[in-house]
């Protein structure tokens, strides 16, 4: 797994867990945010050769 991408994916979800409400993401930036760290996944992972 690439370490930028679950870093990424960890720091999300921290956030998301902020005990006050105007602390947290709202959902536009969580998908935002998400969807870099899948490219920074996915960018990491080689396709199998079969």
């Amino acid at each position: 797994m690439n370490l930028q991408s679950l870093n990424m994916f960890a720091e999300i979800a921290y956030c998301c867990i902020k005990e006050k409400r105007s602390q947290r993401p709202d959902m536009n930036m969580i998908h935002t945010r998400l969807e870099r760290a899948l490219e920074l996944q996915r960018k990491h992972v080689r396709p199998s050769i079969f």
